[in-house]
C-alpha cells in the first residue's frame, strides 16, 4: 500500500525520514506541504507574472480607478512599491479564503469602509483584466480556473497530514478533494525540555557578551557547528558580527549591510537633495553623481547602463528587472529605488565564518540545532508584534475566520516551542533597560524565574584591532579660554573624552543635510510670533501653524505626509493652552534672543527660545518636542548636569525682573511646566564653576555608565558602543 505522508513543518519531515531509515518493510512517501500543492494543483498554460512586474501592473490598475486616492496611497513609484504590498495581501487572503467582496458591504465597521472596498474590488476587477489580457497569471492571488491533478492522487491509496499551522481555505479544500482514506493530525506542542534557563542583564548590549559566555559553557557538552545564537530581531546581528573577534560565528549577510549598498542609499538620498559637500565620497567610489541627475525619464535599459558595474551579485536580478520590466518609463531615482530594494534582502554567505550559527527564527527551522540561545526575548519582540492591517482590524479579521494578530503570535510560539523542544541546552536572555520587560511567554514556557547576571565589560575592549585616537591621560586645561554654554557644560560634566573630541580638537559630528523634527518644529515656533506678539483664538494660530508647517515639511513623500498630519493633530493642545497663556495677559517680547554675559568669572553664552512677558513679570520659555514630565523630578542634584535654566537665569538677571523658567511640551500635551528649585540648583552650579577654574588637567578616563555610550557621535574614537568590530 502506497502512503503519502505531508508535513508542514520541515523538522517533522527530517525527523520521520530518519526513523524511516532505522525501520524495516515501512515504506512511505514524504512530502512538504507546498510540494504537495504544486503537484495537486494544474494551473492555466500562462506565464505566471515576476513579483516584480506585478507591482507595475497593479499601479496601471490603480491609475484607471476613480477615487483611488481615498485609500491614501501615493501613485507615486517610490510610495507605491512598498504600500502595494498591502493590497495584494488583502487579495490574495480574500482569493485563498473564498472571500467575495459582497459579504464586507452589509457590514459597518467605519466610515468609509464600504467605499474602500468598492475602490479595492474595481482595482481588483482591473488587475486580473490586465493579467488576462497580457495572457498571464498571478499565482498569489487565485483568479484562475484551476484543475485537480487526479492522477497524482491515484498514484497514492493514503494520505496522511501532520499540520503544524493555520491553513487557508483553498489548501483545506484541496485536503478535502481527496476521496480516499486520509488523516489529519495537528499537534498541540507543550515545552517538555527542561533545561531551559532564562537570564536579565541591564542593558541591551550586555546581552551579546553574556551570549559569548553561554556559548563557552556549551561548547563543554555540545559540538560547537551544533550551537546557535537565535535574533527575533535582526537588527542584532551587526553587534554580534562587531564583537565576534575570533570568528567564530557563521551567519548570511544581508546585501543591505555591504558598503557599496549603502553608498547607493545616499547617493537616493544625493539625488533628491544635492549636497556638493558629499561629491568627493562618491569619487573614491568611481560614481559620477552628474550621470544621475537627470530630469526626464527613462527605461530600464538606461538606468543600469548610467549605473554601470557593480560591486554585487546582482546580475540575476539585473536580467529579470531588464526582461520584466522593458517599456516601462522612470525617473533615475526611481529606478534606484526599485533596484535596492530588490536586492536588500539577498543573503550570502559569511566566508570568514566559523561554526557557531547566527539565525533568525525563520532560518533556525532548517538546521539541526542542540544549543539554543535566544537573545532579546523581551516582552514585544518574542513574539513579535505585528504592524497593523491596513483594511481588516481584528475584529473583522476574526469575523470573517481569518487569522487574527493572535493566531499569528501563536503559531511564532509554535515554532519557538519546536525549536527548544529539538534543544539539549537553552538559554533565553533579556535586557530590563528602557521599561524592558521579560517576554510573558517565558511563562507558558514554564519558567518562573529569571537569573541575573552582571557582566564583565572588559569584554567589549578587549582585543580591538583599532587604536584608540588617544591614550587615557592628563590634558592641560583653561577653563577661562572658552566661551561656555550649557550643552558644553553638561558635556564636560558627563564625560571628559566627549568634551575633549568636541571642544578641544574640535572634532565635529556629521552635519546631517535635513533638519531633525525637533529643528523643524523650532523653526515653526519661531515663525509663529515673527509679525504678532499673540493670538486671540484658536482658529488663527491653528492656521498660521499649518502654513507654517507645510512651509518646511513638503509633500515629497508619504513619510512627511503622514508627518504633517500627526503634528498637526499632536499641536492641538499646544494651541489651546498657547491661547490661555495670551489671555493672561502674557505676549512674546524675543525669539531665539542671543544672551551673553560673566557666571563666576566665566564667560557663558546661550540661546533663549522665547521670551514673553506681562507688565510685571517675565517668563523665560524653552521649547522640548519631547516629554517634560520629569523636568522637576530630579532627587539627586549631585548627579545633575544639565543647568541650562540657571545659566539663562545669571545671563538675564541685569535685563528681567520679576522673571521665571519653563519648558512647553511642543507635542502632545502642549503643557507650560514652571522650572522648580531654581535655588538649590543655583549651588550647584556654582560649585561646578568654581572646580572648572580650579581644574588644570583634564583626566581623560573613559566614562563608568557605558550604556549613554551608544548615543554618543565618538564611541568609535573611544572603543564604545555599539559599533566597535
Amino acid at each position: 500500500m502506497k502512503k503519502l505522508t505531508v508535513y508542514t513543518n520541515i523538522k517533522d519531515l527530517e525527523l520521520k525520514q530518519e526513523l524511516l531509515k532505522q525501520s524495516v518493510g515501512i515504506s512511505s512517501t514524504l512530502m512538504m506541504f507546498e510540494d504537495f500543492y504544486k503537484k495537486m494543483v494544474l494551473l492555466p498554460d500562462f506565464k505566471n507574472i515576476e513579483p516584480i512586474e506585478r507591482v507595475f501592473l497593479l499601479q496601471k490598475a490603480s491609475s484607471e480607478v476613480k477615487n483611488f486616492q481615498d485609500l491614501n496611497i501615493s501613485l507615486k513609484m517610490r510610495d507605491f512599491y512598498t504600500q502595494s504590498r498591502d493590497i495584494f495581501q488583502f487579495f490574495y487572503e480574500l482569493s485563498y479564503n473564498f472571500i467575495s467582496f459582497d459579504s464586507f458591504y452589509k457590514l459597518k465597521v467605519y466610515d468609509g469602509f464600504a467605499n474602500e472596498m468598492r475602490i479595492l474590488e474595481d482595482i481588483f476587477k482591473k488587475y486580473i483584466g490586465l493579467l488576462e489580457k497580457e495572457e498571464k497569471i498571478d499565482e498569489l492571488i487565485l483568479h484562475f480556473d484551476y484543475e485537480i491533478n487526479h492522477y497524482f492522487i491515484d498514484n497514492y491509496d493514503e494520505f496522511e497530514f501532520h499540520i503544524d499551522k493555520n491553513l487557508n481555505q483553498f489548501e483545506l479544500s484541496l485536503m478535502e478533494s481527496i476521496k480516499k482514506e486520509k488523516k489529519l493530525f495537528t499537534k498541540s506542542i507543550i515545552n517538555s525540555n527542561n533545561n531551559v534557563n532564562s537570564y536579565q542583564v541591564k542593558e541591551k548590549l550586555e546581552q551579546v557578551a553574556l551570549a559569548f559566555k553561554l556559548i563557552n559553557e556549551m561548547k563543554k557538552m555540545i559540538e560547537v557547528d551544533k550551537i546557535a545564537i537565535i535574533l527575533p530581531d535582526e537588527k542584532l546581528k551587526q553587534l554580534f558580527l562587531s564583537y565576534d573577534r575570533c570568528q567564530n560565528i557563521t551567519t548570511q549577510i544581508d546585501f543591505s549591510s555591504n558598503i557599496y549598498f549603502k553608498i547607493m542609499k545616499k547617493l537616493l538620498h544625493y539625488i533628491e537633495i544635492p549636497n556638493p559637500k558629499e561629491d568627493n565620497l562618491f569619487k573614491k567610489f568611481d560614481i559620477d553623481v552628474n550621470n544621475f541627475l537627470l530630469k526626464e525619464k527613462i527605461d530600464i535599459n538606461s538606468f543600469f547602463a548610467i549605473l554601470g558595474v557593480v560591486p554585487l551579485q546582482t546580475v540575476s536580478i539585473k536580467e529579470l528587472m531588464i526582461s520584466s520590466l522593458e517599456g516601462h518609463f522612470l525617473l533615475i531615482d526611481e529606478w534606484l529605488f526599485i533596484w535596492l530594494e530588490e536586492i536588500k534582502n539577498i543573503k550570502i554567505e559569511d566566508e570568514n565564518g566559523g561554526k557557531i550559527k547566527l539565525l533568525s527564527l525563520k532560518e533556525a527551522i532548517y538546521h539541526e540545532i542542540e544549543g539554543v540561545i535566544i537573545v532579546d526575548f523581551n516582552e514585544g519582540v518574542v513574539p513579535s508584534s505585528l504592524s497593523r492591517d491596513r483594511f481588516l482590524n481584528s475584529d473583522l479579521r476574526k469575523q470573517l475566520g481569518l487569522p487574527t494578530s493572535i493566531d499569528i503570535q501563536n503559531e511564532e510560539k509554535k515554532s519557538y516551542i519546536k525549536l527548544i523542544n529539538h534543544a539539549k541546552e537553552v538559554a533565553l536572555i533579556h535586557s530590563i533597560s528602557s521599561s524592558g520587560i521579560a517576554s510573558n511567554f517565558l511563562y507558558e514556557l514554564g519558567v518562573k524565574n529569571s537569573i541575573s547576571k552582571e557582566v564583565d565589560y572588559n569584554f567589549f575592549y578587549d582585543i580591538s584591532p583599532l587604536t584608540p585616537l588617544i591614550e587615557p591621560q592628563n590634558i592641560e586645561f583653561n577653563a577661562f579660554e572658552f566661551e561656555w554654554s550649557s550643552t558644553m557644560l553638561k558635556n564636560y560634566l558627563e564625560c571628559k573624552q566627549k568634551f575633549y573630541y568636541k571642544y578641544i580638537l574640535k572634532i565635529a559630528q556629521r552635519a546631517d543635510s535635513t533638519p531633525n523634527d525637533g529643528q523643524i518644529l523650532h523653526k515653526v515656533l519661531e515663525n509663529l510670533f515673527k509679525d504678532r506678539s499673540f493670538y486671540e483664538d484658536e482658529e488663527a494660530l491653528r492656521d498660521n501653524l499649518k502654513t507654517l508647517i507645510t512651509q518646511e515639511v513638503d509633500d515629497s513623500t508619504v513619510s512627511n505626509i503622514y508627518k504633517k498630519r500627526l503634528w498637526e493633530r499632536k499641536l492641538e493642545h499646544l494651541v489651546s493652552k498657547q491661547i490661555k497663556h495670551f489671555s493672561d495677559g502674557w505676549r512674546v517680547v524675543a525669539r531665539e534672543k542671543r544672551v551673553y554675559g560673566e557666571i563666576g568669572g566665566l564667560k557663558f553664552k546661550g540661546s533663549i527660545d522665547r521670551i514673553d512677558q506681562t507688565p510685571t513679570h517675565s517668563l523665560v520659555i524653552d521649547y522640548k518636542s519631547g516629554s517634560i514630565k520629569k523636568v522637576n523630578s530630579i532627587k539627586k542634584f549631585e548627579n545633575l548636569s544639565d543647568f541650562q535654566m540657571n545659566i539663562y537665569k545669571e545671563l538675564t538677571k541685569k535685563t528681567l525682573s520679576n522673571v521665571e523658567f519653563a519648558y512647553i511640551e511642543i507635542l502632545d500635551s502642549g503643557d507650560l511646566i514652571k522650572v522648580d528649585r531654581m535655588d538649590e540648583k543655583e549651588e550647584y552650579l556654582m560649585e561646578h564653576i568654581a572646580n572648572l577654574k580650579a581644574t588644570k588637567t583634564l583626566n581623560l578616563e573613559k566614562r563608568a555608565d557605558i550604556h549613554n555610550c551608544n548615543y554618543c557621535e565618538y564611541q568609535l574614537l573611544c572603543q564604545r558602543g555599539a559599533y566597535l568590530r
